[in-house]
């Protein structure tokens, strides 16, 4: 701050910051500000991303256990009136109707859904057991592998087993 000497009416010396100084102030508050506003975006993108990807672990489960949950009640594995398969829009149905009806998955793009969706199941019929994987991938990221996860599933009532490979299965309760 620098003490002007000239007086005004009253007599006393004006006391102030200068123009320049000023400005210099206000510029160093922008640069501080434009630091600050981007950190807060890059915590809050980051936040956006493991969020979505706990909401696809979670997607991923239900899923896995609501198939488990209707085939451990089946008579029959590999032929039957109850399908379970993945849908044109990708998410898993059974006999065409949402396995998870209320759960609604991220939009990726125009196309629709962000997550493409991939099951796989395979049997061994000695141990009256089918297993299961599910597999993500991020359509918005070239198809690349988001997630995946597996289940074995016992069934103990089922006395007619051909047995199960690949995307779909066929079943009776």
């Amino acid at each position: 701050m620098i003490k002007l000497n000239k007086k005004n009416a009253s007599g006393l010396k004006k006391v102030g910051f200068t123009l320049l100084e000023m400005v210099l102030v206000i510029a160093i508050m922008m640069i501080l500000f434009s630091y600050v506003v981007s950190t807060f975006q890059i915590v809050a993108n980051s936040h956006t991303s493991v969020t979505m990807i706990n909401d696809l672990h979670d997607y991923g489960s239900m899923n896995l256990l609501a198939i488990q949950n209707n085939l451990i009640n089946a008579t029959s594995i590999g032929k039957g009136g109850n399908v379970i398969n993945v849908a044109d829009d990708n998410h898993v149905e059974l006999n065409n109707s949402p396995i998870l009806p209320s759960y609604q998955q991220y939009k990726g793009n125009a196309d629709g859904a962000r997550w493409k969706v991939d099951l796989d199941f395979s049997s061994d019929a000695t141990k009256k057991m089918v297993y299961v994987t599910i597999t993500f991938k991020d359509s918005t990221d070239g198809d690349k592998v988001a997630y995946t996860d597996s289940i074995s599933c016992y069934c103990p009532g089922c006395d007619d087993f051909e047995g199960a490979s690949g995307s779909s299965i066929s079943f009776d309760k």
